[in-house]
């Protein structure tokens, strides 16, 4: 005989996500101080301009975090929202 299934139950709805904020105004210089070339294992790496450009220059300022010193990590680095689907599809839920 056939046996009845459950239904699933509902999956509840998402929280609400953090409210947004206008981005920081942060205090980096508005050229960069380093090359390719001249830019050491704990100099930020943000870029400034074209890498095709002869002014191309990197931020050169000692890094905070990651790549970037603490202004530029402000900006390149943000935090990841995950909502109750992309968990549900990581664990294969979906």
């Amino acid at each position: 005989p056939p046996v009845a299934r459950r239904p699933w139950p509902a999956r509840p709805a998402p929280p609400p996500g953090p409210a947004s904020c206008p981005p920081r105004r942060v205090d980096a210089p508005s050229h960069g101080t380093a090359t390719i070339l001249s830019v050491r294992r704990r100099d930020c790496r943000w870029p400034y301009g074209d890498p095709g450009d002869p002014g191309f220059a990197l931020c050169g300022r000692r890094i905070a975090r990651g790549a970037f010193c603490a202004a530029h990590a402000e900006i390149g680095y943000r935090p990841v929202r995950q909502s109750a689907e992309s968990l549900m599809a990581l664990a294969g839920l979906d």
